[in-house]
Parts: C-alpha cells; sequence; structure tokens
C-alpha cells in the first residue's frame, strides 16, 4: 500500500526519484475545486494572463534552465538529469507547480493545467499522481482506487495520458506523460516525458509478456481518459511523413524524435542487422506522372546505412543511403513514375548492414516532386 496523502508541504528523498511538492495555504472561493487542489483558481478557467503557448521550451528558459529537446501536446520538458532539479519554486498565473523545482510532478502538474486548465492537485508522492487527477477532476483512473496498482499493460495506457509508478521499496515513485505506445502482443515499449530522469526529458517503460517496468518501477496505475487528440502535422505540398497522411509504421520498436525532423516528429529505430522488424511506408496516392523523390534526413537519430524500397509503375528499386552524413537536408532518391493504376511507394525497413542496435534508423518527411 502507497503512503496516505496529507494536503502539507512536503520533500522526500527515496531510493529513486526526488521529488517536491507543493507548499500551500488555501484561501476560500467558492469556484475553487474540491479534493487536494490548490485554492483560489476556478476548475477549467483561464485567466488574463494565459498564453496560448506557455508551457513550451520558453518556460524552461524563463526559469534559466535547461530545454531537455523533449515536447509533448504544446508542453516541453526542462531541467537536468536525476537528481540536480533544485531550480525552487516553479509557478505559472499564480499557481504554484512545485515547490522544490523542476521534478517529475511539476511536468504532470504542468501538463495537466495547460491542456485542461485544471489547477494541479497538490500531491506528496508522484506515485499518487494519476489517482489524485482522477478524484479530483473526475477522469477515469486504471486501476481505480487510491491502493490500485498493476504491473500488467493494457490499451487504456495511450498517448497523453499521465502515468504513476512505485516499487515497494520506493513509494514515491515517479510521474511522466505517455507520448507513444509501441506495443505488440504483449511487448514493446511505451515512452513517456518526464523531468527529473534522463536528461533527454523521456524515459521507456519496458513491456515483456505483458509485465512493465521502468527503471525496477513494477507498479502502476495511470489515467484513462484525458482529453487529447493526436495533432494533424501539415506537411508542405508533396510532402508526406510521420503524423500526417499516407504515411505509416509497422512493428513494435519504433521510437518519437520528436522535436527532430521536418515537423517535429522524426521517428526511429535501431538497427537490425540483416532481417527487417520494423518498416516505414511512404504511399501516397500520385496522379500518373514522373516524380522527383526525396528523403528528410534530420540532424539527429538517423545514421545507419538503410535501403529505401521504392515500387513505382517500372517495378522495385533498391536505394542504399548511408545516413550518418546528412543533417536537415534532403537527399535525393531518383526519379520514379507513377501510372493510372500503380502510385510510388517508399518502404524503409531496419535491416542495415551495421552490427544490432549499433545505429539509428531515421524515418521522417518524404517529397514527392512532379517533374
Amino acid at each position: 500500500m502507497r503512503k496516505s496523502i496529507s494536503i502539507t508541504s512536503a520533500f522526500v528523498v527515496s531510493a529513486g526519484l526526488l521529488l517536491g511538492t507543493a507548499s500551500l495555504q488555501a484561501s476560500p472561493a467558492s469556484a475553487a475545486p474540491t479534493g487536494n487542489s490548490q485554492s483560489g483558481h476556478a476548475a477549467g478557467l483561464e485567466s488574463s494572463a494565459w498564453s496560448s503557448d506557455w508551457a513550451n521550451s520558453s518556460f524552461c528558459a524563463a526559469y534559466k534552465t535547461r530545454y531537455t529537446g523533449t515536447t509533448f501536446n504544446g508542453v516541453a520538458s526542462c531541467g537536468n538529469a536525476y537528481p540536480n532539479n533544485y531550480q525552487g519554486k516553479i509557478t505559472y498565473d499564480g499557481v504554484l507547480l512545485d515547490s522544490v523545482g523542476f521534478q517529475c510532478v511539476e511536468l504532470a502538474a504542468r501538463y495537466l493545467f495547460y491542456t485542461t486548465g485544471h489547477v494541479p492537485p497538490v500531491v506528496q508522492d508522484a506515485s499518487d499522481y494519476a489517482y489524485y487527477i482522477g478524484k479530483d477532476y473526475g477522469y477515469n483512473v486504471f486501476p481505480a482506487g487510491l491502493t490500485g496498482v498493476t504491473h500488467t499493460y493494457n490499451t487504456s495506457l495511450s498517448r497523453g495520458q499521465v502515468v504513476s509508478m512505485w516499487s515497494s521499496s520506493d513509494q514515491v515513485g515517479h510521474v511522466g506523460v505517455v507520448t507513444s505506445v509501441n506495443v505488440t502482443n504483449g511487448n514493446g515499449t511505451i515512452t513517456i516525458m518526464d523531468e527529473n530522469g534522463s536528461s533527454a526529458g523521456n524515459d521507456k517503460i519496458t513491456v515483456s509478456g505483458g509485465a512493465m517496468t521502468l527503471d525496477g518501477y513494477p507498479d502502476f496505475q495511470w489515467t484513462t481518459n484525458l482529453p487529447y487528440s493526436a495533432p494533424t502535422v501539415r506537411y508542405p505540398t508533396n510532402t508526406y511523413g510521420p503524423g500526417g497522411p499516407d504515411f505509416s509504421l509497422t512493428g513494435q520498436y519504433w521510437h518519437s524524435g520528436a522535436p527532430q525532423g521536418l515537423e517535429h516528429d522524426e521517428q526511429w529505430t535501431y538497427s537490425n542487422g540483416s532481417t527487417a522488424v520494423d518498416w516505414a511506408t511512404w504511399a501516397p496516392a500520385l496522379a500518373a506522372g514522373s516524380y522527383d523523390v526525396k528523403a528528410y534526413l534530420p540532424a539527429v537519430d538517423d545514421n545507419a546505412h538503410v535501403t529505401y524500397v521504392v515500387t513505382d509503375a517500372n517495378g522495385t528499386h533498391d536505394i542504399p543511403i548511408y545516413q550518418a552524413p546528412y543533417s536537415d537536408v534532403w537527399v535525393n532518391l531518383g526519379n520514379f513514375t507513377a501510372s493510372s493504376t500503380r502510385s510510388i511507394r517508399v518502404v524503409l525497413g531496419d535491416n542495415s548492414s551495421d552490427a544490432y542496435a549499433s545505429t539509428y534508423v531515421g524515418a521522417d518527411a518524404m517529397e514527392f516532386l512532379p517533374i
């Protein structure tokens, strides 16, 4: 059983991640949220000080703190690798997000505040954060209840949800926001955006035989219906890529490389030797004609020897490319032909002449420019 919650200031150091929580004095307000929530702000209401993009990397800069490079749904991860996050009180619009610094709870609190307008609950332990979001604002939580716990993945754990985790030896635990789920037949990974974890602002829950774990945490609880709609990425004309139409990923080991990429949504996986197990596919419906096809190669997470397999009206063409020398540039794959019955399709697998898991195979935008 996890620790009970008291609405008091807390500063807890555990064997796991360091957590600072809010120290507040509640002021009467008829419109204030109930439960362990800060008073003085009406739930779901925005004040005149609210900015449409206040939670992005500029928030880190406002506190003279590094941006980790990870952003999701308009919210940026700030700070340093664990345990070096003692930046002091973090607030926005008079709402206290964390009294210690850019701790894991600060990120979860800012995400909730930014995406829903709800003033974050005051919670002592990261392990209880998902539960109190549900308790204070009526969102569903799995498993239900303050003592709800699961070790097993199910599909209710999806993008945009807040997930708490802990262990019997670390009841304080950790919390993050799910940014991608790549699980097939009970195996794969779940990427979370977090703070006071890795310096990159993201970590991965490993799923093996359905069992989940992250840095020794086997116990989990998460929200299931926080509002989230995957943004439709708008690529330039004749260009297709991650998050947009006519692009797809298959396999279970793809990872988000955001904010890298033409539209900040690069996908990557590790080289897999001679046999592919993950594929990226660009398959737009093109009018008959000739096209100049180019792949966009971002600055990072793409340094493998790969083969783009292009199928067009004239057959199948293997185009070998060494991704490493290129940085945020277009690389020409060649000229290809679409007919009235067959468009142009590009497939990139994670098969490579590089050793297993020694390099990154990156997939981003593809341009099909009529000639």
